[in-house]
């Protein structure tokens, strides 16, 4: 974002934030309604929830 929209400061920073945000709930509840990938779904709102975190930390101490 820095370099191809020219974002600085507090800017940079929430999209930076928001891009390292874990894959939505929605992804599990719609593969719940209609019962195709409910594995998959479930496996991925896990781990990218579990890896957000420290991405996040990572990512607010690298733009401090």
């Amino acid at each position: 974002a820095r370099f191809l929209l020219g974002m600085e400061g507090h800017l940079l920073f929430a999209a930076v934030v928001l891009a390292a945000l874990p894959t939505a709930q929605n992804v599990f509840v719609s593969a719940a309604r209609y019962e195709r990938g409910l594995v998959i779904a479930k496996d991925t709102v896990l781990l990218t929830t579990i890896v957000a975190v420290p991405a996040m930390m990572v990512l607010a101490w690298l733009l401090a």
